[in-house]
């Protein structure tokens, strides 16, 4: 591995060890991101969706609390800037949804990412026939989701 690259690393590194050690140190547990493979028969690809777990999600304790669920589209810009698709921007939802749950303004709550098709993605805006309208009637956004299921 090149020197700079191992330099880069590490140093990304410390800073991580420093973040999760400084909100460890304020009482704020870490959560979890866990990452899924989606097959869309709607679109007819392939996608991630990124789940973000409140902290202690699966300690058995917890194994029968429910919790509310965000779902956000453009899941590979949510988290990570590293993932982000047209800029090398986050939006920070991670750090948003740990402090306002450290401040008690909202529930420990579950994130779920839908990511986009990236730059590929512009049929999907741009409707293609006999699928999803932009004008369709009101109510019938659902039909863009009708390829997920939870359980």
């Amino acid at each position: 591995m090149p020197a700079r690259t191992f330099r880069n690393s590490a140093g990304i590194l410390a800073a991580l060890i420093f973040v999760s050690a400084a909100a460890l140190a304020r009482g704020m547990a870490a959560s979890e991101l866990r990452i899924h493979t989606l097959e869309s028969k709607v679109f007819g690809n392939v996608r991630n969706i990124r789940v973000l777990l409140p902290p202690g999600y699966d300690e058995r304790g917890n194994a029968s609390k429910r919790y509310p669920v965000l779902y956000l589209n453009d899941g590979q810009n949510l988290f990570d800037k590293a993932t982000s698709v047209f800029n090398p921007m986050e939006w920070g939802v991670d750090e948003t949804v740990a402090k306002l749950s450290a401040d008690k303004s909202i529930p420990p709550i579950i994130v779920v990412g839908i990511d986009n098709a990236g730059r590929s993605g512009r049929e999907q805006i741009f409707a293609l026939p006999g699928r999803i309208s932009l004008t369709a009637a009101p109510g019938s956004a659902g039909k863009k989701i009708s390829g997920i299921s939870c359980r």
